[in-house]
């Protein structure tokens, strides 16, 4: 008679055969989570905390001939540095995964048998908290959230219809990885009289979650499964206002006038664009705390990012204090772009890596003024942006990366029986936020339109 497989059962062969370290299983597209490590921090209150420097030390005299040599002259009055506690919340998140009686019960209670399940199981759900942790790290808090809404097929009565991502907007590599995903959409609409730009929710029904059943990477074609008054509402303000898609949940409330007060913790494009109250910190009084925006289509000439204009924006954050080593995330249309660019200027020699060109690459390297420039292509960065990081300047911290288990809540993994179903449900969970602590050495690039699509 085949014996019954326990949760106890469960847990050692979860314990025994992957452990507390995942990095291994870590998939290839975490390329900001991967270059940025992460550092378990403490919690001061609601919050991740510690002191940046805003201002330096301006207090200072000079005396010389004018002046006269050796007197005693007057000092001018000390203006000190101004340093300030930044405050980083962190953003918890719970991924949570069922095995049916019938599956684990028929391997009669071998891990042989039960072992091939759980293995895809957890391969899954790490790759899948890692995709939400990698889409927070480059797009969390976006004011443009994951996706800009081009077109939509009017769905009349329907529960089903189709909708065009904007070519600006699109990451191939992000939507191949969200079909069943659910999502909230929001457009930002001016309220008068006093003009102000307020998002809001426009699935509010809640009668049918909205989901992306179909995704069509050729023609960057969504397709949405809803409530029909949530997709007729959507349908009545995309190419009316700007409509945005974000992650379920991620958001926050309606009539918010910014989105880094969402659910889901800051990432790149949230920093960089930021000209407010970040992390405690107003970028509008302390210059230092605010990123570079650099416009690809500056003058109205809307074209590929070029290595002139590589340079040109590096210079923006070069002025600011950028001098060391930076990474270049672009998207996989600007990469094909900048390989045949740069590939085609520079001088092939023995000095550099096969990782750094001869004869194709996954990254390039070259130096300019502030130092090293590694270009990275990112599956996940939209086909009109470019993000320029000192990744060394750059903090991922929080109570846990991600995990099966709660840190120092003994060895007990989130395996635990369903209470009114027949099964078990397996949970990972993580907390953690990004900081980047000399935001002016950063530049965002925007409005890159690629020769290579999408």
């Amino acid at each position: 008679m085949a014996s019954t497989v326990t949760t106890s059962q469960l847990d050692g062969f979860f314990k025994r055969v992957y452990g507390d370290d995942l990095e291994a299983l870590v998939p290839e597209f975490a390329i900001v989570a991967k270059k940025i490590p992460f550092q378990k921090a403490d919690k001061i209150g609601d919050s991740y905390r510690f002191p940046v420097k805003l201002t330096r030390s301006q207090g200072y005299t000079w005396n010389g001939a004018a002046g006269g040599v050796g007197s005693a002259f007057s000092l001018n009055q000390p203006i000190s540095l101004v340093t300030r506690e930044a405050a980083v919340t962190g953003s918890e998140f719970v991924l949570r995964e069922r095995l049916s009686y019938g599956v684990v019960s028929r391997s009669g209670g071998k891990e042989e048998s039960f072992g091939p399940a759980l293995d895809e199981v957890v391969l899954d759900m790490t790759e899948s908290a890692a995709f939400q942790r990698e889409m927070a790290l480059l797009y969390g808090g976006s004011p443009t959230g994951i996706a800009e809404l081009a077109t939509m097929v009017a769905p009349g009565g329907a529960t089903t219809t189709t909708c065009v991502v904007s070519a600006a907007s699109w990451a191939g590599g992000l939507w191949a990885q969200m079909e069943g995903a659910e999502i909230d959409v929001y457009d930002l609409s001016i309220v008068a009289p006093a003009v102000v730009a307020t998002y809001n929710k426009l699935n509010n029904n809640a009668v049918l979650s909205l989901t992306v059943t179909a995704v069509d990477p050729d023609t960057r074609t969504l397709t949405l499964t809803g409530d029909n008054a949530d997709l007729l509402a959507i349908d009545a303000t995309v190419g009316v206002s700007p409509t945005y898609i974000f992650p379920r949940g991620c958001q926050g409330a309606t009539g918010q006038l910014v989105t880094t007060a969402g659910n889901w913790f800051n990432g790149l494009d949230a920093i960089l664009s930021n000209q407010g109250t970040l992390f405690n910190i107003n970028a509008a009084t302390y210059s230092l705390w605010r990123g570079n925006v650099y416009d690809n289509a500056a003058g109205g000439i809307a074209g590929p990012l070029t290595a002139n204009n590589l340079q040109a924006a590096m210079s923006r954050a070069t002025v600011r204090g950028l001098m060391e080593d930076v990474t270049v995330l672009v998207s996989t249309y600007t990469w094909t772009d900048l390989m045949n660019t740069l590939g085609s200027n520079r001088r092939f020699n023995d000095n550099f890596g096969n990782k750094e060109m001869p004869s194709g690459s996954n990254s390039i390297k070259f130096y300019g003024l502030n130092g090293a420039m590694e270009i990275v292509p990112h599956p996940m960065v939209k086909a009109g942006d470019a993000f320029v990081v000192p990744m060394n300047r750059c903090l991922r911290i929080g109570s846990t990366d991600i995990t099966f288990r709660l840190p120092d809540a003994g060895p007990d993994r989130f395996v635990r029986q369903l209470t009114d179903q027949a099964g078990f449900e397996i949970r990972n969970y993580f907390d953690q936020g990004l900081i980047i602590t000399h935001p002016a050495r950063c530049v965002k690039i925007s409005n890159i339109t690629p020769t290579s699509g999408p």
